[in-house]
This record gives C-alpha cells, sequence and structure tokens, in this order.
C-alpha cells in the first residue's frame, strides 16, 4: 500500500523538538516579516540564528550561554560581505570584510566601541 503524502507544509511557524518536548529549532516570520531559523540549546536559548532582513540583508550570528550575539556575518545590500565579533556588552571588538574594490579590512574596537585601529 501506498502511503499518502503532503507534499507542502503551510504553516505561520514550525517548531522542531527534541525527544523530551524540547523545542530545539524554532521556523518562523516575525511581526515585520523576517524570516528567521533559530537553533535553540537545551534551556531554549537562541544560540545560532539566521534570518533575511527587511532590506534584504541575510544574517547568521551565534550567540554565548547567556544568548547575547557574539558573532554575526552579513551580506548587506551593497554585496560586501563582511563578519563582526562583539563583547558581552553588544559592543564590536572586531570587524572584518571586504572593501567595494575587493581589498580586505580588519577593523579593532575598544571595549566601549570605538574604533582603536584599522587595517590597511
Amino acid at each position: 500500500m501506498t502511503e499518502k503524502r503532503d507534499k507542502e507544509i503551510t504553516a505561520e511557524s514550525l517548531n522542531i523538538v527534541d525527544k523530551a518536548g524540547n523545542t530545539r529549532i524554532k521556523l518562523f516570520v516575525n511581526a515585520e516579516g523576517t524570516p528567521t531559523v533559530s537553533f535553540l540549546d537545551l534551556e531554549g536559548k537562541e544560540r545560532l540564528g539566521m534570518n533575511i532582513s527587511e532590506d534584504g540583508m541575510p544574517k547568521i550570528y551565534l550567540s554565548d550561554l547567556e544568548g547575547k550575539v557574539r558573532l554575526a556575518m552579513a551580506i548587506p545590500e551593497n554585496g560586501i560581505p563582511s563578519i563582526g565579533f562583539f563583547n558581552s556588552e553588544g559592543k564590536s571588538r572586531l570587524i572584518m570584510g571586504i572593501f567595494e574594490d575587493g581589498n580586505p579590512f580588519l577593523g579593532f574596537y575598544g571595549p566601549d566601541g570605538k574604533a582603536i585601529r584599522a587595517l590597511p
């Protein structure tokens, strides 16, 4: 006997749970229309997230045990990819990417988030 399977699921959100019933992955579109995938730890805190912002910018971000974003990667509208590292207060500490002309850049920031050095 052949099983009948749906070829498509339509829903506003999807939660994937582990064997204990804990939500581990969330797939949803938020109130602003941003499609998002969130990967949660055993305590329910988001540790890895991916989304596409309202302006079309794809982002991937990783969070610490407190749920604070510490690493983010994005490709904004201008197509120039960047990676940012943040302290526990959410301040930029290191940003790297590629200029429009194809050359790399590296920016160092103090604990207050202000630039202290840039390469080149």
